[in-house]
């Protein structure tokens, strides 16, 4: 089945090559074992398939991050003295935001979580009464 002429059909992405494949080929192809991909001729298999593109998955995983890590580093300007240290701290979190949703390694990326729970800890006092204090999320 074609899916560009049956619109009623989904589509996959590969999240190795992020490529598209319908849900019926999938089934046929893919669920029997390894297929090479269509377009990449790279091997896949049905669990390689996720219903969201490359991007959209990054998107996630960045947001996820990004709320992880604002329960954390959740310091205020007026936790600071000046607006020049307030925004060194808002790098900083850019900084490791941008080391955990782009490490070059699994390594690197614990590692940034290692140096994440070690800055929890030795703040945790500062964070519980922020946290205490910030308006509850629905």
């Amino acid at each position: 089945s074609d899916y560009t002429h049956t619109p009623d059909v989904r589509v996959f992405f590969s999240t190795l090559c992020d490529h598209r494949v319908c849900e019926p080929c999938i089934a046929r192809l893919y669920d029997p074992g390894p297929y090479k991909c269509p377009s990449c001729h790279r091997m896949l298999s049905a669990r390689d398939f996720s219903r969201e593109p490359l991007e959209a998955r990054e998107v996630d995983t960045e947001v996820k991050v990004r709320r992880q890590l604002a329960e954390i580093f959740c310091k205020t300007e007026e936790d600071f003295v000046s607006n020049d240290e307030y925004n060194d701290y808002l790098m900083e979190r850019e900084d490791i935001v941008d080391r955990l949703v782009n490490s070059a390694s699994q390594d690197e990326a614990q590692e940034t979580w290692r140096e994440i729970e070690k800055y929890r800890q030795q703040h945790a006092e500062q964070i519980q009464r922020i946290q205490r204090l910030a308006p509850k999320r629905k």
